[in-house]
């Protein structure tokens, strides 16, 4: 029992890192996209503020 107990918890951890690292691959992809579509220099230094922001939060909750 003690064994099965251990497996869930290791698939559980492992399932947390993948999740994080989707989450931080989609907003990673999301601020290229927005900085190759928006040639207004403004809008792309207020979404590359927000997602280094969104960056430093993933890391925070992944270390």
């Amino acid at each position: 029992f003690k064994f099965i107990f251990i497996m869930c918890i290791i698939n559980y951890w492992l399932c947390w890192q993948v999740y994080s690292l989707l989450v931080y691959v989609y907003t990673s992809m999301y601020c290229l996209y927005l900085f190759i579509n928006n040639n207004h220099e403004r809008k792309i230094m207020k979404h590359e503020k927000s997602c280094r922001k969104n960056y430093c939060q993933f890391r925070v909750t992944n270390s």
